[in-house]
């Protein structure tokens, strides 16, 4: 993020509603980070069951399932930051197709986000069941595993189509192939987010609520901060080309294009003769009506009374010629 606002700041470009965003991302990220901290230090995640006390159990659950609502919300936000930079960047009112698609994108992600947490809220009834001993009592709550691995592959899909909006324009755009090439590149960098995403997905298919739950919770919570981490870092790719430009060489970072030596043409000069127009009008002091000799017309054929008299001169070889125009018909 700090690369990020600096490259901002040599281009000297304006605060935009995706810096919020991702601002906003980057705090809940570090919220989730610091609770994951305290589920390994205060809670007991990566320790077997066998060896941990019932308070120990209840403190560690109570703390993942707090967790989840910071991972949701950092994760939708950053979604939300990616949506509007592209829309403000390649999704203009040229592309209304896209532009539906994004917005759907916005929409969903909303969605996500209110799912994970009514299906956390409502997983037992009352809520302290959630972190209580027994987990999942089939008396209070329901099983949590289907859900969950349902947002996430929900999740999973959502963030592959985001990722590849941007691929429908850049090939539109009047630009250089070495740079439509670049670009994509850039974008096609969303595919690590969406690896990190199945690596979530595949550490919760062998979660176990029944089994050594602490133990096997330990993967999924950190795929579950990396994705988040990931998506932020993504986000700040495309801007920041003016950093690397400062750190590395500049013709490491330049796009070339080959260039092609065309023989110089002979220019040749024709001597054009010299023409000049000269206008003079005649003004009569005794009537405000010229002779009618002097009867200029239209192009509609009207009698007009001012029609000037013009000289033309062509060059030294030619006289001078006077010539007026010619009376109507």
């Amino acid at each position: 993020m700090g690369a990020r606002f600096f490259a901002k700041r040599m281009k000297r470009l304006h605060w935009t509603l995706d810096d919020t965003l991702l601002l906003g991302a980057l705090v809940f990220m570090y919220i989730t980070f610091a609770g994951a901290i305290v589920a390994v230090t205060v809670g007991k995640v990566g320790y077997h069951m066998s060896t941990l006390t019932q308070d120990d159990l209840e403190v560690t659950f109570m703390i993942l399932w707090v967790l989840q609502f910071p991972h949701a919300i950092g994760l939708t936000l950053v979604r939300w930051a990616i949506v509007v930079f592209f829309m403000r960047t390649f999704f203009t009112h040229m592309f209304p197709r896209l532009r539906r698609a994004a917005f759907s994108c916005l929409v969903l992600s909303i969605a996500w986000a209110l799912t994970v947490g009514i299906i956390n809220l409502i997983h037992c009834r009352p809520i302290r069941h959630s972190w209580l001993l027994p987990i999942e009592s089939p008396r209070y709550c329901f099983s949590l595993k289907p859900y969950t691995i349902f947002q996430a592959t929900f999740g999973l899909v959502l963030d592959g189509v985001i990722w590849s909006l941007p691929h429908f324009v850049v090939w539109k755009l009047q630009l250089r192939r070495a740079h439509q090439i670049a670009i994509t590149v850039i974008f096609a960098l969303g595919l690590l987010n969406i690896l990190v995403a199945t690596f979530w997905i595949t550490s919760l298919y062998y979660v176990e609520y029944s089994g050594d739950v602490t133990y096997d919770t330990m993967p999924a919570a950190i795929w579950a901060f990396s994705q988040v981490s990931t998506a932020i870092l993504l986000a700040c790719c495309p801007l920041l080309r003016p950093v690397f430009e400062k750190l590395v060489p500049a013709r490491l970072t330049r796009v070339r294009t080959p260039s092609v030596v065309r023989p110089a043409r002979r220019i040749s000069v024709r001597n054009v003769s010299n023409i000049r127009v000269t206008t003079r009008i005649d003004v009569h002091n005794n009537s405000s009506r010229p002779h009618d000799g002097y009867r200029g017309c239209f192009h509609d054929g009207h009698a007009e009374p001012y029609g000037p008299t013009f000289d033309v001169e062509m060059g030294e070889k030619f006289e001078s010629r006077s010539a007026s125009c010619s009376p109507c018909p």
